[in-house]
């Protein structure tokens, strides 16, 4: 894989209940990493030729292994909002490919 195409800042964000002032659980993303990526829109081909579950996936978004990252985190990047379908990391475990769907 060329490095160089690791371009885009992202941040990893984990999901936390917290209770505000009126005793409400609320949920509460932090920031639990920063790092660089490559996002790829899955391609019209892709889209048509996946079944109905994978029909939703939007993105492919590559990065350096991280054990952080798992599906119940998400990705912010530029305002936009990934939700994480699936966490694929290669076999020597040096890269990540995620597939996500960007959030409405």
């Amino acid at each position: 894989m060329n490095l160089g195409r690791f371009t885009h800042r992202i941040e990893i964000q984990k999901n936390r209940p917290v209770v505000d002032d009126e005793a409400n659980c609320v949920e509460r993303w932090d920031t639990v990493a920063e790092l660089y990526a490559d996002i790829t829109p899955i391609s019209s081909r892709e889209y048509l030729l996946a079944d109905q579950h994978a029909a939703e996936i939007t993105h492919k978004i590559y990065i350096r292994y991280n054990s952080i990252v798992d599906p119940r985190c998400r990705i912010l990047h530029q305002g936009k909002v990934y939700e994480i379908d699936s966490v694929l990391p290669d076999a020597k475990q040096t890269y990540m490919t995620i597939m996500c769907r960007e959030a409405v």
